[in-house]
């Protein structure tokens, strides 16, 4: 069975898929923090006295879950390293919030308010994907200062820097759609609470058959299926509106002497590579690696790639 059909199929039984899948991450330690009044899951391992942590970010209408494959890669190879992974509000085993509450800078907020509780001390590695991209560079920007000099590194896996709206994303799902269905949510929302299944049943089959390019494990496809099914309808729809405007350009004079990479896949429909381009114009510093005939998904359809970056960068952190 071809990609396409088995993501067809997955998506059919999406449902299913959830209540069923396999939960990943169950040997970390787990927690909650707060921000901006919401409760914000995060996830850990190794050492809490390391001298390196690396933040994973995930992406749109994913979970910590995503980066499993980082995971099993860095507890074997790099023990002596922290890894903390974050469910952005909305996603995961963080609190659901109302679509107006979706923005990036809240999420970043997010982040930052784990970082300060689990990470106190020590170099920082941020790694980013997706919706996880914009919020890492939002993170960067506002870092308070005796966080930024603490900033080590930086992985910017199929990001985003400028407005997408007009390219990517919202020419695969119709702007005037998610608008007109954040305005029904946020001002009618017993109206509305009957369509959430129906909007989600629309739009997760096309984000997902937009995901991935290359021939690709059934399990992981699966697994993604389900992950998008976990995600709550005012997730889907307050972050996508607020993609299509947001930008991150402003970022820029505080990644100057950082290390890192940008990642894109060479078939990414979903964020089109104009935006790695730009990202590397502002951050000069960056190595680019282009994935090839890979689309959006990289952490599970080319992990690694990802993982080999993360390599790279801790070898020259020492």
């Amino acid at each position: 069975m071809g990609n396409y059909a088995q993501r067809a199929l997955a998506l059919g039984r999406k449902n299913h898929l959830s209540r069923s899948r396999t939960r990943h991450l169950a040997q970390a330690r787990k927690g909650f923090s707060t921000s901006r009044g919401s409760v914000i899951a995060w996830y850990e391992y190794g050492p809490v006295d390391a001298e390196t942590t690396v933040v994973f970010v995930h992406g749109f209408t994913l979970a910590s879950e995503s980066f499993y494959l980082q995971v099993e890669y860095m507890m074997a190879e790099w023990p002596d390293v922290r890894l903390l992974l974050v469910d952005l509000r909305g996603h995961g085993r963080s609190e659901h919030v109302p679509i107006e509450a979706c923005t990036i800078d809240s999420a970043a907020d997010d982040v930052l308010a784990v970082i300060d509780e689990r990470a106190m001390t020590g170099r920082l590695v941020l790694l980013g994907h997706s919706l996880g991209g914009p919020v890492s560079l939002a993170v960067v920007r506002r870092m308070r200062e005796d966080v930024i000099d603490r900033l080590a590194g930086l992985v910017e896996v199929s990001t985003t820097v400028e407005p997408m709206a007009g390219a990517g994303l919202a020419t695969i799902l119709d702007t005037r759609f998610v608008t007109g269905m954040a305005t029904l949510f946020s001002r009618h929302p017993d109206r509305a609470r009957p369509l959430r299944q129906s909007v989600n049943g629309l739009l997760a089959p096309i984000l997902s058959m937009a995901f991935f390019m290359r021939e690709t494990d059934k399990d992981l496809i699966d697994f993604h299926a389900a992950l998008i099914a976990e995600t709550p309808t005012e997730t889907l729809i307050g972050f996508l509106d607020d993609l299509q405007y947001h930008e991150e350009v402003g970022a820029a004079s505080r990644l100057a002497g950082v290390p890192g990479f940008v990642i894109v896949g060479e078939k990414d429909y979903v964020i089109p590579s104009a935006q790695s381009e730009k990202l590397l114009e502002l951050w000069p510093d960056a190595k680019f690696q282009v994935a090839q005939n890979a689309g959006h998904m990289l952490p599970l359809e080319v992990p690694g790639i990802i993982n080999s970056a993360l390599d790279r960068l801790l070898k020259t952190l020492g």
